[in-house]
């Protein structure tokens, strides 16, 4: 049998550590076993894993100590996404080598893979034990602690791993995304604020900090950061999007306006973006125009507060019927919403419907409206 110098080393290898632990050898069993190894490595390196893992049980079948074969095969499961197949590899490879970290690392970023996230924190846990020097154990235990709900120590976490590794965007995008779960938008947009120093043209940091300001109600500097995003990526349907609600909100109605039809034209199965514009129309006192928009929602996402809104608009256009029936629509797709009744009977009222419109009073009564009992006792008793 013919074997490499690569194939020598590991039998240099296997013979050492056979010899540390007074095992016996068989070295024509050892030789084939190595030869089974480097193929599968070789095969693994040219991305055929499947390959490689018949080549590494093979190894592991001849049943010779090998410090690597189950290692390696754990490597190549993980690769395929064999999971469960590497954790019980890892845990193998960990009873000869229980001081190594990569070993937990990996094991724990399978359980994690596998939604066992206090498995995979407690692999992390193992393997940051044993060093403290790399940051990914910590970003990955920040990863599963998130999953847990643990957010507090999931910052702690990603503070380590960015104490290690300062200029990695990764970790401080999670970091950001945390605090804006929790609701520290302020915080959020610290940590956006170093991505962007860090990464000037990140196109996503400027969009998430926008969004952050909006949380803040700060719709001015929202604004900036939307219009930096679509200088680098004019496409950015986000961004344009986000930026005529920025608008809006700053009663720039007709540039909100312009911001949602460009969002149209990037995407027009976007329901929420007609309604937008319709409520800029609206706020312009353009009720045909509101028609037209959120008629289109309707046609895309055919939603009970679409309808108030299309019955409003054609309760102002004196569209009386018209309002009646988009009413009645709302009701029918939800008969718990109190303002779709209390419409309904104030159009009532304007046709001299009492009695229909009293019965929408008491309903809306009925489930929470407390303007519905002033109407009641002004046209119902």
């Amino acid at each position: 049998m013919k074997i490499n110098k690569q194939i020598i080393f590991l039998l240099l290898l296997v013979v050492a550590w056979c010899s540390a632990y007074g095992q016996n050898i068989d070295i024509d069993k050892i030789k084939e076993a190595s030869v089974y190894v480097e193929n599968g490595r070789e095969k693994h390196n040219n991305n055929d894993f499947h390959g490689a893992i018949l080549d590494y049980d093979k190894a592991i079948e001849l049943n010779q100590p090998n410090p690597f074969a189950f290692k390696f095969r754990a490597d190549a499961k993980f690769r395929i996404k064999d999971f469960s197949g590497a954790i019980e590899d890892y845990s193998k490879q960990i009873t000869k080598e229980e001081d190594n970290p990569e070993l937990y690392y990996n094991r724990g970023k399978c359980k994690y893979f596998l939604g066992d996230y206090k498995g995979a924190v407690n692999d992390l846990s193992g393997a940051i034990y044993l060093d403290q020097s790399d940051p990914f154990y910590f970003y990955f235990r920040a990863s599963s602690r998130e999953r847990l709900n643990e957010l507090e120590q999931a910052l702690k976490d990603l503070e380590s791993a960015i104490d290690l590794d300062p200029e990695n965007i990764d970790f401080y995008t999670f970091k950001a995304e945390i605090k804006e779960y929790l609701n520290d938008f302020d915080g959020a947009i610290k940590v956006w604020d170093i991505v962007i120093n860090l990464s000037e043209d990140n196109s996503e940091a400027y969009l998430s900090r926008g969004k952050a300001k909006m949380e803040n109600d700060d719709f001015s500097e929202a604004l900036n950061d939307f219009s930096k995003v679509l200088e680098i990526n004019p496409q950015n349907f986000d961004a344009i999007f986000n930026r005529g609600i920025s608008k809006g909100k700053l009663e720039d109605y007709r540039g909100a306006i312009f911001d949602f039809s460009n969002a149209i034209e990037l995407n027009p199965k976007n329901d929420d973006v007609y309604y937008r514009r319709a409520l800029m129309k609206g706020q312009l006192k353009d009720h045909r125009g509101v028609i037209i928009d959120i008629s289109k929602a309707i046609a895309i996402n055919p939603i009970y507060n679409y309808y108030n809104f299309l019955g409003t608009a054609n309760w102002l256009l004196k569209e009386d019927q018209k309002a009646i029936e988009c009413y009645s629509k709302a009701i029918e797709l939800n008969s718990k919403d109190a303002n779709s009744y209390l419409s309904r009977a104030l159009v009532k009222l304007t046709l001299k419907d009492v009695n229909g419109a009293c019965l929408d009073l008491s309903k809306a009564g009925e489930l929470g409206s407390g303007m519905a009992y002033l109407y009641i006792e002004e046209y119902c008793n």
